[in-house]
């Protein structure tokens, strides 16, 4: 770290002094934010296990709201934010649980193997986990080109409640076409786009949207039950709206965590883990660092 001037004025010397112990303290809170989030974690992982031994649900959920005030003060020790950088940025733990459903029509038609359907729920919780901040609604048919490659269009149903707001209520129409790579070994790489239209009540434009992620997945035991889940998503709006969407980058959402199968036949999935979600906004942009439990089904 740089020491004072000794050829500056006493003024300049005293300012330069006090940047040094700023940001000696905040050294100091993203050393304290990082051992947090171990120790968060850890009572996380703790609290899961017993969990799913034991009908204690009630004291798992705590341990889980704890962990996202936990994972808030991973801000600075995770992302080594500087100091302006930080300014420009509002920081917020949350939780996110989701349900996500998807299978084929086989079992009513043999004819109609290929042909798909998705649904997904969401909810999602601001303040650290405290307030609901939204509800998603996802369903969607598709149809199986090959092993590999599917498409989807459906509708979503989308109702947010800001702080200090009214509510918003948002209709979606969306399309996309999700792939697996052919690769070698145990992991695994999907990739999803899709394309999104946006209604929002009393708002007269169209908000154009397109959503890139990309997935991968691989055993971390031996028997395979349990693997690692790294997921990247880009949002890029297609266009200006007159209810606040600006064209170009605004999010992205990155999530690191473990997953866990349920049943033998792997149809059944639990992921839980860090989920980062960065939005771009006219003032200060904003960061969400949550807690994402995801039941995944497939049919």
């Amino acid at each position: 770290m740089a020491t004072p001037d000794p050829t500056a004025s006493r003024s300049e010397r005293e300012h330069a002094i006090k940047n040094m112990q700023t940001a000696r303290q905040d050294e100091r809170s993203m050393a304290s934010g990082f051992y947090a989030t171990v120790a968060g974690l850890r009572r996380m992982q703790s609290g899961l296990a017993r969990g799913s031994r034991t009908a204690g649900a009630n004291r798992t959920m705590s341990v889980m709201k704890t962990s996202v005030k936990s994972l808030a003060l991973a801000a600075a020790a995770a992302l080594l934010l500087s100091g302006p950088a930080a300014s420009q940025v509002d920081h917020d733990g949350a939780l996110w649980e989701m349900w996500l459903g998807q299978g084929s029509f086989e079992s009513l038609h043999p004819d109609w193997k290929n042909v798909r359907w998705w649904l997904d729920v969401q909810a999602r919780w601001r303040d650290e986990g405290e307030d609901l901040d939204g509800t998603f609604l996802r369903p969607g048919l598709g149809y199986a080109l090959t092993d590999r490659v599917t498409v989807f269009a459906g509708y979503a149903l989308i109702t947010t409640f800001p702080a200090g707001a009214p509510d918003r209520t948002e209709n979606r129409l969306w399309q996309q076409l999700t792939w697996n790579v052919p690769v070698d070994g145990a992991y695994q790489l999907q990739f999803r786009s899709r394309l999104e239209q946006r209604f929002v009540e009393e708002a007269d434009d169209t908000g154009w949207r397109f959503r890139q992620l990309a997935k991968y997945t691989r055993p971390a035991s031996a028997d395979g039950r349990r693997y690692l889940s790294l997921i990247d998503e880009v949002f890029y709006d297609l266009n200006d709206t007159d209810f606040g969407q600006d064209g170009g980058l605004s999010q992205n959402r990155a999530f690191v965590g473990l997953g866990w199968f349920l049943d033998e036949a792997r149809t059944i999935a639990f992921e839980g883990g860090y989920l980062n979600q960065w939005i771009s906004r006219p003032g200060d942009d904003r960061m969400n660092h949550a807690l994402s439990l995801n039941l995944l089904v497939s049919f």
